[in-house]
């Protein structure tokens, strides 16, 4: 699947290979796309919500696609195991993490895994840290479990003895590695709390990784390498389920695939998965994500470098312009998680418990509502960052100006 496809038809964007994803597309090209950031709201609105890059996708991947469809290979998935093979190999490389082929399954994404995961867990009882993204309440709910709230501290962290303390009464814990919405990496030492602590009440732990790949290339080098820590390379003896995907990583959101990686613990209930969960993922879906693993890391790595400078500029641009804002630092995602508090407008008015809700009716930004993170999100929005820097400057532009009008 080497073969290089004139992708001309698509638009000059997508050439040169070295240049930085995000910045090929202008903002009339964005706005002519159909997904959902750029439709759910009308056109005058920047949309930085939704976690969809502004991106043009890997080169490798077009290619990879490209040939299975010029050759009419489009059928159902064969016995290769071809996404499974290219995330061991990515994991090894990037994480030094050693995963046995044999504990890598495929599952249609990240959260309907996780939901086949808990419906073979039978579980009651869900643990969850918020802030933390939404479907980590709803999806269980929806199941008919309770879901437990664990607050993260004030510093934005697992608060580990409050979590030891859950454990006594629930099932299962869904951890967020990186933390979305705030973009934490979970260090070893809390990891390691953590599935101590579930280990001795019998919890099993289900991770959502998908945003690994997504590491500040500042905070890597600080750590001396990478510095999201995959829980399964933590040494423990609980059961432990990973879920994680291309789709976050390399922008492929609408090729529905993932992997589901257990230790031996969890073996038994991943045995008792159902059998139709693998069977809704697509051939085509496993080729984009194969080749992403495989062939998409230098891609990767610039939409790093690109995440690291907007989050600088849109922080300055805060510091600036909103200056009482306050934008969380993060170790890894395109996410960022502002503090509007502080902010007033003009008038002395505050911005209430959903920022959002004002930038989007007075400054025609979208970002994501704080309070849907719940406890902990009131007065907070999500801003995506994964899009041109000359966005992000507009949009802030647009929020100093509304705040300015009152």
């Amino acid at each position: 699947m080497a073969t290089h496809y004139d992708t001309s038809d698509y638009g000059s964007a997508l050439t040169p290979a070295t240049a930085d994803p995000m910045e090929l597309l202008t903002l009339d090209e964005l706005r002519e796309r159909h997904s959902m950031k750029w439709t759910r709201y009308p056109a005058d609105v920047l949309p930085l919500w939704v976690a969809e890059m502004d991106a043009v996708v890997a080169q490798p991947v077009i290619d990879a696609v490209m040939t299975v469809l010029t050759t009419g290979d489009t059928g159902y998935p064969g016995r290769d195991r071809l996404l499974q093979d290219a995330f061991v190999g990515f994991a090894w490389d990037r994480w030094g993490w050693q995963v046995p082929f044999s504990s890598v399954s495929v599952v249609p994404d990240v959260m309907h895994g996780i939901v086949e995961v808990l419906r073979a867990s039978k579980a009651q009882r869900v643990a969850i840290t918020s802030p933390v993204y939404p479907p980590f309440r709803a999806y269980p709910e929806q199941e008919g479990m309770d879901v437990v709230d664990v607050p993260l501290t004030d510093a934005g962290r697992l608060d580990i003895p409050a979590l030891a303390a859950a454990f006594e009464h629930v099932d299962v814990m869904l951890l967020c590695n990186p933390h979305n919405p705030s973009g934490v990496a979970h260090t070893v030492e809390e990891l390691t709390a953590l599935l101590d602590a579930a280990h001795a009440h019998g919890v099993l732990i289900i991770a959502d990784e998908i945003h690994g790949p997504l590491t500040s290339v500042r905070a890597d080098t600080a750590a001396g390498g990478s510095v999201f820590t995959p829980v399964l390379t933590v040494p423990t003896e609980a059961a432990v389920v990973t879920v994680t995907s291309a789709a976050k990583g390399w922008h492929l959101a609408g090729f529905k695939a993932g992997v589901a990686v257990h230790n031996d613990a969890a073996a038994p209930l991943m045995a008792n998965l159902a059998s139709h969960v693998a069977d809704g993922v697509g051939f085509v879906s496993m080729v984009a994500h194969a080749a992403a693993f495989r062939e998409g890391r230098d891609w990767l790595s610039a939409v790093q470098r690109h995440i690291d400078e907007a989050r600088d500029v849109f922080g300055e641009a805060l510091g600036d312009l909103i200056p009482d804002a306050h934008l969380a630092p993060a170790d890894a995602t395109y996410l960022a998680w502002v503090d509007f508090r502080d902010v007033r407008t003009a008038s002395g008015a505050t911005l209430g418990q959903d920022p959002s809700e004002f930038f989007l009716k007075h400054a025609r930004v979208a970002m994501n509502p704080g309070p849907s993170f719940g406890p902990g999100g009131a007065g907070f929005a999500r801003v995506n960052l994964a899009t041109r820097k000359d966005i992000l400057v507009a949009a802030v532009t647009q929020m100093s100006e509304a705040l300015a009008r009152g």
